[in-house]
């Protein structure tokens, strides 16, 4: 006996062997002296039981691996059924915050629950949560998968919230700003733009348990993130603005479509919005011709308004197809007259109306009636009756023509105020409606909020075709140059013919027609002949071989600009530098928003129409392969022209459309939208 412990011997039975003996082993173990009968007593017991505990454990270990296998493929295939669904989700809700549809935004969140929902339910029936909780203590990437449930409930949950707040700060932002409320808005603008930051916050860590069990979001969640991230700083941005101190000025410019300009209407009036941490303080409405009558600068005007006027102002400025670059002149001399440079005040961007527009706020807020000028200003009669009193009315005699408009716009504003939501509804539609269509077109110097502008498209911005871009652009844009107000009664039909040949050229014929009803128009601006200053917009160094129904016109400066000490204009300057006069077909070509500009003049008499053709073709060729070849067209529309387009393209030799089947494609547009893009994909025939 040694430090406690006693030798003993210890007999360990073994089964019969093969000849049925018992089997003896004899064997020498240390053991403490009192356990001794507990040792002797487990080693009998344990045999007994061993084979029972065995199929015990091993059956009970086969119908659970069983019955997870089972459950795991079941929730598996849910997954593989649902996985594209809810990355299409992310997508959906990524493009609907890009263009604010909030209820598209909640629908694709209850639709993104609904579906995880669906799957957790069928993972905690089988146990399979919990399993890979615990399983997590082997391999760490199981525990991704309860923590992704977890998150995508947290992000619906705060996504369905959001929302919900977005909705109101829809519905109630008009009334806020309109009632010394701004601070209920800029709340609710901090409140949205935490919001987006924790959905932001959440979807990645979303993408990163997705991809740690084999389900990655992907090119989804990064157009979904993206659209965040522009959404939160166009809020931060935005509320930063508001809140600054002192008084913020907007320019509202109503474009007048009678009188085209390129970048709208001709801008005869505007109202100078003024606002401040509480909301909009006042309208006050002024004719274009009141700022410009205190202009001390002289500009050098465009060459083709130079037989026009003496010099360029507010009143002309609305003269570049991209809007942005029209709002910044505009702003600019408005700055610049001794109205709003003694006060020292600044413009921080522009909201540009259409006529059409106004017309239709007026179809929902119902007839005004203006006692004192004797009218009921409806949507039917608006523009008529506008520019009659405009053009010959008491007010024109007084020296006030646009005063009817200040007392109008007030009466609007304070209308609109007092809408229900249904007609709150409708009016939102219209307005989108109205963006898709250019009628409405908003620019601000914050480079943040523009950029969110752009990509909402509510700029109106001319696009920028991408390095390589293979494919073709058309833009047709009409100024009305001592044209009365006759683009009332002009309609324009757009036909373009593209045929692609064997190398990848792309020709153009084009036709643009104008028709004038203007002939039994009962005022004399409504019968005036149609006068245009036609520029063709095509991508970057296209070249015209051909055209024809046009009117050669010399424009003569009516003074001598250089010696009378005229400034010139950066963005004037850079096209003027470019323009060249093609003797051989009497038409200007020259660069502008970095396309090749083809421009000519047309006159269309009232009661007749008039065709302008040209050939051209593009210079980029197509690369044509025996696999798939894409192919776009892009036509940007001019805001508030009457335009319908009719585009047909050929396929070259050997090639038809895979869209259709066919070597020749074609579309026709009554009223396309502002900025149309048609993708097509070239096919080998055989």
């Amino acid at each position: 006996m040694s430090n406690g412990v006693n030798k003993k011997l210890v007999i360990d039975v073994r089964p019969p062997d093969k000849e049925g003996r018992k089997v003896k082993k004899i064997f020498t173990r240390a053991v403490p002296e009192i356990q001794p009968k507990i040792i002797v007593r487990a080693a009998r017991v344990w045999p007994r039981y061993f084979r029972i505990v065995s199929l015990v454990v091993f059956g009970l270990l086969i119908i659970f691996t069983a019955f997870s296998a089972i459950g795991f493929l079941d929730v598996k295939n849910t997954l593989n059924q649902s996985a594209r669904e809810l990355r299409s989700q992310f997508e959906e809700v990524g493009s609907a915050l890009k263009t604010l549809k909030f209820g598209e935004v909640k629908n694709s969140f209850l639709t993104l629950d609904a579906q995880v929902q669906t799957v957790k339910s069928k993972a905690d029936r089988y146990g399979l949560l919990a399993l890979a909780e615990l399983g997590s203590q082997i391999f760490p990437n199981l525990k991704a998968i309860p923590q992704a449930f977890e998150q995508i409930g947290k992000l619906s949950e705060v996504a369905i919230s959001l929302t919900t707040k977005l909705e109101e700060l829809k519905d109630k932002s008009f009334y806020w700003l309109t009632h010394q409320e701004g601070n209920l808005f800029t709340e609710n603008l901090e409140e949205v733009r935490a919001g987006l930051t924790q959905i932001s916050e959440i979807a990645a860590a979303v993408k990163n348990q997705g991809t740690a069990i084999g389900y990655p979001i992907g090119e989804e969640f990064l157009g979904f993130n993206v659209s965040l991230y522009k959404s939160e700083r166009f809020l931060k941005s935005l509320t930063e603005w508001f809140k600054a101190p002192g008084e913020k000025h907007l320019a509202l410019l109503f474009q007048n479509p009678s009188e085209l300009r390129p970048g709208g209407g001709f801008v005869g009036s505007y109202a100078d919005l003024v606002l401040t941490q509480n909301g909009l303080q006042s309208i006050k409405v002024w004719d274009i011709y009141d700022p410009d009558g205190q202009l001390d600068i002289k500009v050098v005007p465009p060459k083709p308004l130079q037989g026009l006027t003496n010099r360029w102002g507010a009143r002309d400025a609305n003269w570049f197809f991209d809007f942005p670059t029209s709002a910044k002149k505009i702003i600019r001399f408005l700055e610049a007259s001794k109205i709003y440079r003694e006060a020292h005040v600044t413009f921080d961007g522009a909201l540009a109306l259409n006529v059409k527009v106004i017309e239709s706020i007026l179809g929902i807020i119902g007839p005004i009636e203006l006692k004192e000028y004797k009218l009921t200003i409806r949507q039917d009669n608006f523009l008529k009756e506008i520019q009659r009193e405009v053009e010959a009315g008491r007010d024109n005699r007084s020296g006030d023509p646009k005063r009817i408009l200040k007392v109008l716009t007030p009466i609007m504003f304070e209308k609109i105020g007092t809408l229900d939501e249904r007609q709150k509804q409708a009016l939102l539609e219209n307005l989108k409606n109205h963006t898709n269509q250019k009628d409405v077109l908003v620019y601000f110097k914050d480079l943040n909020l523009q950029g969110y502008l752009e990509n909402l498209g509510f700029a109106g911005e001319v696009m920028t075709l991408p390095n390589g871009f293979k494919g073709e652009y058309l833009a047709v844009v009409n100024a009305n140059v001592a044209g009365g107000k006759s683009d009332a009664y002009v309609s324009q039909k757009i036909r373009l013919g593209s045929k692609i040949d064997a190398h990848g050229r792309i020709d153009n014929y084009l036709i643009i027609e104008k028709v004038h009803t203007g002939e039994e128009a009962e005022d004399s601006w409504h019968r005036a002949a149609n006068k245009s200053y036609v520029k063709i917009f095509t991508p970057r160094d296209s070249r015209l071989t051909y055209i024809k129904g046009h009117e050669p016109k010399t424009v003569k400066p009516k003074i001598d600009y250089l010696a009378s000490g005229y400034l010139i204009d950066d963005d004037l300057r850079a096209i003027e530098e470019t323009r060249q006069y093609l003797e051989e077909l009497e038409v200007e070509k020259f660069e502008e928003s970095d396309k090749t500009v083809f421009a000519a003049w047309m006159a269309v008499k009232a009661g007749t129409s008039k065709k302008l053709e040209a050939q051209y073709f593009n210079p980029q060729k197509l690369t044509l392969t025996r696999g798939p070849t894409p192919y776009r067209f892009i036509f940007e529309k001019q805001s508030g022209a009457q335009t319908s387009l009719d585009f047909l393209i050929e396929a070259p030799p050997g090639y038809l459309f895979r869209e259709n089947g066919e070597t020749i494609y074609n579309q026709v547009n009554e009223d396309p939208p502002g900025r149309l893009i048609i993708d097509l994909t070239l096919i080998p025939a055989n």
